[in-house]
């Protein structure tokens, strides 16, 4: 999952919320990269840029918005990758890794057609490990 921990020339630490029309039959768990179709939330494809991050969970059935924090470009965000990163670079644009319930849950170690940039890797080096993203 995606978590914002710093926001660049900020005095906050995390963006305002916004809520978002829910899509239906969608889960939002907490956390999730999610962009907007139709004016709704809709989660991100691999090579899909995440507008959103989810701030809590939401269910379709039982909620009409999904409370999201916005990503402008000076969002840095911490999230797991899901391959060895041992070609990445700072800079280098990677893919959303989605998993079976197609839910961007963080990101590959490809950078063909990426979409989040790596801010850092501090000090990733397997699968699992975690490194920041700028979003």
């Amino acid at each position: 999952m995606f978590k914002i921990v710093k926001l660049l020339n900020a005095r906050a630490n995390v963006p305002e919320t916004v809520a978002i029309p829910v899509t239906a039959s969608t889960v939002y768990p907490e956390g999730c990269a999610v962009k907007l179709s139709s004016g709704a939330a809709v989660h991100c494809a691999a090579t899909d840029a995440p507008k959103y991050i989810v701030a809590a969970a939401a269910n379709a059935a039982t909620d009409s918005v999904v409370l999201c924090y916005p990503l402008l470009g000076d969002a840095i965000v911490e999230t797991a990758v899901s391959a060895a990163p041992t070609s990445l670079k700072i800079g280098d644009k990677v893919t959303l890794n989605v998993n079976a319930s197609s839910v961007a849950v963080g990101v590959t170690a490809t950078t063909t057609s990426g979409v989040a940039e790596i801010y850092d890797l501090v000090g990733a080096a397997a699968s699992g490990d975690k490194l920041l993203l700028k979003m």
